[in-house]
């Protein structure tokens, strides 16, 4: 009885054991598993897994699935644009000229005259404005769409035929011919003058680009009275006006002790302090010819110092016999050769000074075709180049090249000199004859023979030494400040006007 009874004591005071789930009994196992074990068991698991590789799709492929999703996302709509971050930098507009269908078609809607196209284009330079010889009956100038002032006229046809050249005489002409304009115009009753009169000056700007592209220094003599037209005084009479922009022009062009003046007087003044670096005994080399040397050696040589000139020149316009004239004419010495010896009479030059058409504002300086070649053998020869040049010829714009901005001129005149330069009788015969009896006479009708007449060429920063102008001599790399310079110039000129 007693065993019964303590049985059932026991019972009642150990309560009966639990069972466990078969997954909390596995995890319990688990928990028991040594370290080794459990990483036996893992490479067992992966083991017995199969990975299927997914196709490697191309990028093609990747966009199509891409756009699948976002049109499952949307229920089937089309997907809208990703929009671009508002901060992101546009990229540069391409400057293209004559190799984009869209400006040639602009280009020949604003053009006041017609020319035929050229039919022997180099294709490297395509782009550029293509000149073509025509007649001036040809050009259709005295039936066009807009009325050409006589003066304009005139100076156009001399642009086109070659007959007026340098950058400050194209330039001095051009203002000229302007003030002709604005003597003549009459503003109508009913229109503002200075409205009507910049709308009566743009055909005749195109007119003269049409005849032939304007240079970067005649570039801002434009803009320079466009915008004095622009900022005249509302309430002046049309003639007190007319004598205002007058007197502008004047100023800009003639000696004047006014700031505006930035060509004859500028001149004369790059002349002044140019002399200053030419001392007794120097050997100046210089390259076909600029107005401003040759003032600047006359100069110089009327100032008792004893030096020598050498000019070099080259095809096809051997400007640089007109400068070997003027200077023997003055008692300058001087000697005369043709580029290809440039390398042997090098080694005697001491200073080298070149004229430029323009000065870009990274330091580049543009001029006459060749002009490049001469500052980098004076480079290689450890020879100073100092190139004279007018603050009115600075640009803002950067060229790292030749390419991308040019001017094209006749490619006969190429077979003209080659005709006259390489036959000695022949140099008094008409220009018609020159090129009829020597090997390239029939250039044109030589499917595989294309002639290039390019004007200029580029000088970098680093072959230039220094840039005289009429504020002084100048590093190349200070070109920006100048021209800032001049800007606030202007900027607070038309701040005091009323």
């Amino acid at each position: 009885m007693l065993d019964k009874q303590d049985a059932k004591n026991k019972a009642k005071k150990s309560p009966p054991t639990a069972q466990l789930k078969p997954d909390v009994a596995a995890g319990m196992e688990k928990i028991c598993l040594s370290a080794e074990d459990e990483k036996a068991a893992r490479k067992a698991k992966h083991a017995n897994q199969t990975f299927e590789k997914k196709p490697k799709l191309t990028k093609e492929e990747r966009r199509a699935q891409q756009e699948a999703q976002r049109l499952a996302k949307s229920g089937g709509a089309p997907a809208k644009p990703t929009a671009k971050p508002a901060a992101a930098p546009a990229p540069p507009s391409a400057r293209l000229q004559y190799d984009d269908p869209k400006k040639v078609a602009k280009y020949s809607k604003s053009s006041v005259i017609q020319r035929t196209q050229a039919q022997k284009q180099v294709a490297l330079f395509s782009h550029l404005p293509q000149f073509e010889r025509e007649s001036s009956l040809s050009l259709n100038v005295g039936f066009s769409k807009a009325e050409i002032h006589p003066a304009i006229l005139s100076l156009g046809l001399k642009y086109a035929e070659g007959k007026l050249a340098g950058g400050n005489a194209r330039c001095v002409a051009m203002l000229t011919a302007f003030k002709q304009v604005i003597k003549d115009y009459h503003a109508p009753a009913d229109k503002v003058l200075r409205r009507d009169l910049d709308k009566t000056l743009r055909p005749l700007i195109q007119f003269l680009i049409d005849c032939r592209p304007h240079s970067i220094g005649m570039g801002n003599a434009i803009r320079y009275v466009r915008n004095v037209i622009a900022t005249l005084d509302p309430s002046k009479g049309d003639d007190d006006a007319k004598s205002f922009v007058l007197d502008e022009i004047d100023q800009y062009i003639q000696a004047s002790l006014s700031n505006r003046n930035r060509i004859l007087m500028a001149m004369t003044a790059v002349a002044k302090y140019a002399c200053t670096k030419i001392v007794d005994g120097d050997v100046i080399l210089t390259y076909a010819r600029a107005d401003i040397i040759e003032v600047l050696l006359k100069q110089a040589y009327d100032g008792k110092t004893k030096f020598r000139v050498l000019v070099v020149d080259s095809r096809p316009h051997f400007e640089g016999k007109k400068l070997v004239r003027a200077l023997a004419e003055h008692g300058v010495p001087c000697a005369y050769l043709q580029i290809n010896a440039l390398s042997y009479v090098m080694k005697e030059v001491t200073k080298v000074f070149l004229g430029a058409t323009a000065i870009m504002s990274n330091g580049a300086a543009v001029a006459r075709v060749g002009t490049a070649l001469c500052a980098m053998t004076a480079q290689e020869f450890n020879v100073p180049v100092l190139f004279c040049c007018e603050t009115y010829k600075f640009s803002d714009r950067v060229q790292l090249d030749s390419i991308t901005h040019n001017e094209l001129r006749d490619p006969d005149e190429l077979v003209n000199s080659y005709a006259t330069d390489t036959t000695t009788h022949r140099l008094n015969r008409p220009k018609a004859e020159a090129s009829s009896s020597h090997v390239l006479a029939d250039w044109r009708d030589l499917s595989n023979l294309k002639l290039l007449n390019l004007v200029y060429d580029l000088t970098p920063m680093e072959y230039v030494s220094m840039v005289v102008t009429e504020i002084g001599m100048i590093p190349p790399t200070s070109i920006p400040a100048i021209i800032r310079e001049y800007r606030k110039e202007t900027n607070n000129e038309e701040q005091q006007l009323p």
